[in-house]
């Protein structure tokens, strides 16, 4: 591998931290809004509250990735509750 594909590498792990960390946080306080058996209102009040640590936390731990592909990897993994919860309230 050479610097410069090192350096793309590197460049796709920081875009997903930067961008792909507030959607998956997103996408999990849906999943837990959705997916906890509390009354609406608690857990509206549990997910919305968890959305900024789950951000900070995936912000934190994404640039540790070791590559771009894997970063990506588990941005959309962790976003699937979300588009779950989404499909399932329509």
């Amino acid at each position: 591998m050479t610097a410069r594909a090192s350096t793309a590498d590197r460049r796709a792990v920081v875009l997903a931290a930067v961008v792909g960390a507030p959607v998956a946080a997103l996408g999990l306080g849906a999943g837990i809004v959705t997916f906890v058996p509390l009354p609406e209102a608690s857990a509206l009040g549990l997910g919305s509250q968890l959305i900024l640590p789950l951000w900070v936390a995936l912000a934190c731990t994404l640039p540790l990735a070791a590559s771009g592909r894997r970063a990506w990897w588990w941005v959309a993994a962790l976003s699937l509750p979300g588009i779950l919860a989404v499909w399932m309230r329509r």
